[in-house]
């Protein structure tokens, strides 16, 4: 009979989330255990290659984490993570930038730009910036029994150090859309910054919202990277860094061990019990202080714990929980020419290359017609292709040492990702958009939506399509491939583990064992690397600084826009995590120190210099 194991913490997820937890916990000396379902790890963070030589990203594409402190206190440099720009080097203001709307290109005027730069504190130093995206996203929450106002929310002490006549109550209580109207100018660029947060995660468009939703808008911008997609060998190399930092601290990572149950005692998770099928001989693992399920809460709660350990009351919460955060389907697009834009779209040359687009950006009234399908209705997109609003990555924007395609005469341009409802919360059931001949009916409406700014989306022109829904994406199955010309439908390796429910608890990592019995802490799998630990997508409570209550409950679950938990109390004595890590703790905004016993002269996070030449580290560029 195979023996048990037992580790101090068991993780139910090897995707980034579950993977980050790993590092963090297993640097601060901690045994820890992740097992993952699927024979790869890396969930959200996956590069497909669903034909010879065609890279395609069905799932994170954007580093959203440039500004966390991860990079330090992972010392992801060490481990082989390069981004593809030197952060040392300051990025130049582009003022010739348009949004695209249906009746063409709106210029992005000097307000527009200043007027963003001012609120996301870039114009106030290099640290400023940095410092209110850790603010905001990256910081230990305040213990339940403080009463949050503006004098300690932190990223209101963050303007009122650097842009103090930005700072005011009321920046607790505006939507975006508030915020914006004071300091921009034309309406394209707010609904783009207001869509491209709404697609992080944040609804902007609720009270109190305003300045995480901004910053979630922020992330993807300069300074936080360079480009849209500056993790050098996509986000998949990047998730290879943080492997290798987990497993060099001794995390253990077992594949093909999907979880079937999360063992419960005395009203405690002691362990879980993977299956019959498994790859790996112990059936069940012990975790002496924790259980975290980096899977979707509802499979968390309702298979994987189950009625035999919740009460009804408890279990009917979940299972009529409505996170409203929306999800997102994925196309990308083989080609025997490069896109080109319609004659409306088109710069002159040397800047009429095609770099994808954020469309449609026209008003407010598109965008909260496609809020209300997505998040009010929840059900499919029920617009017409000219007013669905979508973003688009160009092959353009990819570092041109790792291209996307690699087969002669050919291109692949994407994702194209467009916000669906989430399949648990679609009203027309969770394969919605799964169901015969639907994939193919998603594949024709989001060509026709491209082909608003492309004119050459031709069957002469494409070669293939490759479609992902969100449920592909989770559940691994492949994706629909659609031929040029034929409009049949094949199947092509393809597809993850995504799942974009977001506005959930996220994983405190770094405890050092303070955590009594083995609490069970549900973190959702989400799409924004960063290296370090995201904030819960800022949803932002109203006036809390988009942060929930204490992030280790008892079989609980915060609601995803007040901070309460629903179900069993908090464990008693649990803390919030306060430091921890070998690096040393430190308030927020102070840059990591190095150890005593490091050489100061090293290479910083995200470089493009080999380590070995020993440059000295310098703060960053942010």
């Amino acid at each position: 009979m195979t023996r048990e194991e037992t580790f101090d913490v068991v993780i139910i997820g090897a995707g980034h989330n579950g993977t980050s937890t790993a590092a963090y916990l297993a640097k601060s000396g901690l045994s820890v255990c992740v097992l993952e379902e699927r024979p790869e790890c890396g969930g959200g963070q996956e590069t497909a290659e669903p034909i010879a030589g065609v890279r395609i990203q069905p799932h994170a594409i954007a580093n959203y984490g440039g500004s966390a402190p991860g990079w330090e206190q992972l010392e992801l440099w060490k481990y082989g993570f390069r981004m593809d720009w030197d952060p040392r080097t300051e990025v130049e203001l582009n003022t010739d930038r348009y949004i695209f709307t249906r009746d063409g290109l709106s210029k992005v005027t000097e307000k527009d730009m200043m007027g963003w730069a001012k609120i996301s504190c870039m114009l106030a130093g290099n640290d400023a910036f940095r410092d209110l995206m850790r603010a905001t996203f990256w910081c230990p929450p305040h213990p339940p029994e403080v009463e949050l106002d503006e004098y300690n929310i932190p990223f209101m002490q963050v303007y009122k150090q650097y842009e103090p006549d930005v700072w005011t109550r009321e920046l607790l209580e505006m939507t975006m859309f508030d915020l914006m109207d004071e300091y921009l100018d034309t309406e394209p660029f707010k609904v783009t910054q207001a869509y491209i947060a709404l697609s992080s995660g944040a609804h902007g468009h609720m009270e109190g919202v305003a300045i995480p939703a901004m910053c979630s808008s922020a992330t993807v911008m300069p300074p936080a990277i360079a480009k849209p997609v500056a993790a050098r060998g996509n986000m998949h190399g990047y998730f290879h860094a943080l492997f290798r930092c987990a497993t060099a601290h001794g995390a253990v990572f077992r594949a093909c061990c999907p979880v079937e149950e999360i063992i419960i005692s005395n009203g405690r998770a002691t362990g879980v019990r993977i299956s019959d099928d498994s790859t790996y001989g112990p059936k069940v693992i012990h975790a002496r202080k924790a259980v975290i399920s980096a899977a979707h809460i509802k499979h968390t709660f309702l298979n994987m714990i189950g009625p035999r350990h919740l009460d009804a009351g408890f279990l009917q919460r979940i299972k009529d929980l409505s996170l409203k955060g929306g999800s997102l389907f994925m196309s990308h697009y083989l080609t025997h020419e490069e896109f080109r834009y319609r004659e409306k779209y088109r710069l002159p040359p040397p800047n009429d290359q095609f770099t994808g687009a954020f469309f449609n950006m026209e008003s407010r009234e598109i965008y909260f017609k496609n809020v209300e399908n997505v998040l009010g209705r929840q059900e499919n997109l029920t617009l017409s292709p000219d007013e669905a609003m979508w973003g688009m990555v160009a092959a353009s924007l990819y570092d041109p040492t790792n291209p996307q395609c690699t087969r002669p005469g050919q291109h692949i341009n994407g994702p194209l990702w467009m916000m669906v409802p989430t399949p648990e919360y679609n009203v027309d059931g969770m394969d919605a958009m799964d169901k015969e001949n639907e994939k193919q009916r998603w594949a024709e409406f989001m060509r026709a939506s491209l082909s608003c700014i492309v004119e050459n989306l031709d069957d002469d022109n494409l070669i293939r399509m490759f479609t992902d829904s969100p449920t592909n994406r989770r559940c691994a199955t492949p994706a629909c491939s659609v031929d040029r010309g034929t409009g049949s439908a094949a199947t092509v390796t393809s597809g993850g583990t995504n799942d974009p429910a977001r506005a959930l608890t996220q994983p405190r990592a770094g405890h050092r064992g303070a955590l009594p019995g083995a609490p069970v802490v549900v973190a959702p799998r989400w799409p924004v690397p960063d290296g370090g630990r995201l904030q819960p997508d800022a949803h932002p409570h109203r006036g809390r600084g988009g942060r929930t209550g204490r992030l280790v409950v008892r079989l609980a679950l915060v609601h995803p826009h007040r901070g309460q938990a629903l179900g069993s109390r908090m464990e008693r004595g649990a803390r919030p995590f306060r430091g921890g890590l070998s690096t040393p703790s430190r308030h927020l905004g102070q840059p990591a120190q190095p150890h005593s016993n490091e050489p100061i002269e090293r290479t910083p996070a995200g470089s493009t210099a080999d380590p070995s030449e020993g440059h000295p580290r310098c703060r960053r560029n942010w």
